[in-house]
């Protein structure tokens, strides 16, 4: 409860932190935005998609935090165009009703 909490707080802090840094409405802020529920539900199978290609295909350590942020961003980055895509064709994933 403390750990989520905690973690809530530090992305509500970020979030009015990057409104005041970036002015303007960001279309991948928005996109990305948009796409949390996608992502709460498949950001588990692409982590393990991710961490399996880089334990198949590259000799790295697998218990660096560099490498658990960069899968992070990767992550992240693969959300935007399957959002896109899901928008467009399946928006009642994201949440939308026609």
């Amino acid at each position: 409860m403390i750990c989520g909490t905690a973690g809530s707080l530090v992305v509500f802090s970020l979030s009015k932190l990057l409104t005041v840094l970036i002015p303007y409405e960001s279309k991948v802020i928005n996109v990305l935005s948009k796409g949390t529920l996608l992502m709460v539900g498949f950001s588990a199978t692409l982590t393990a998609i991710y961490i399996y290609a880089i334990d198949k295909f590259l000799t790295i350590h697998m218990n660096s935090n560099l490498i658990g942020m960069v899968i992070g961003i990767f992550v992240l980055m693969s959300f935007y165009p399957l959002t896109l895509f899901a928008n467009r064709y399946f928006p009642a994933i994201i949440g939308y009703r026609k």
